[in-house]
């Protein structure tokens, strides 16, 4: 799966959803909802809404240029209620962006957790009924995006895996923010 991890501000998550958004991509947000129904993302006030409001840190991005069968919902049962989600891998294809706010750490600080960007090398169809790879245009949004974040940004080495700090993270870093984990153990988000 390519995917690339990175720590980062409110300022690239915009950036990254403005930059899909202007692109003609909607956005879905990973919500449980009572009814099988995508909810559409196609615009930054909306997107903020969702991550303020409904505190929305995994989102879906499509697009007519790259998204060629409908999602398959799955659903669970909780407290006697149906509940529905949209399964990965099914349907599609998709970019996942996972963005997490960030987080209070102690009384004064706050932490960065890391997000990314990914897509999974083979989907479910579920038109065609075959596992198949994404197209070009999902592949060249994703570089797109990559070379966005990987402008004027810093890479470290983790336990399993390399990361990007933005320059926008870096600032807040400076300002006395600290990196979530599995930089910082005790930042842990909720």
């Amino acid at each position: 799966m390519p995917q690339i991890d990175v720590f980062m501000a409110e300022f690239d998550v915009e950036k990254i959803v403005s930059t899909l958004l202007d692109a003609g991509s909607v956005l879905v947000p990973d919500f449980t909802s009572d009814q099988p129904i995508a909810q559409e993302i196609r615009s930054l006030n909306t997107f903020q809404e969702w991550r303020s409001e409904q505190q929305a840190s995994f989102f879906f991005a499509t697009s007519r240029e790259w998204t060629v069968a409908p999602f398959e919902w799955g659903q669970f049962k909780k407290h006697d209620q149906t509940r529905f989600f949209i399964r990965q891998k099914i349907g599609g294809p998709t970019l996942d962006i996972f963005a997490p706010s960030l987080v209070q750490h102690g009384l004064n600080k706050v932490a960065i957790p890391h997000g990314f960007i990914a897509y999974h090398s083979t989907f479910w169809n579920t038109v065609s009924l075959k596992n198949e790879k994404p197209n070009d245009a999902l592949k060249l949004m994703y570089k797109q995006l990559k070379d966005k974040l990987r402008c004027d940004a810093k890479e470290i080495v983790g336990t399993n895996r390399k990361y990007l700090i933005t320059s926008a993270a870096t600032k807040l870093l400076d300002n006395g923010a600290v990196l979530g984990p599995p930089f910082d153990k005790e930042a842990k988000a909720d």
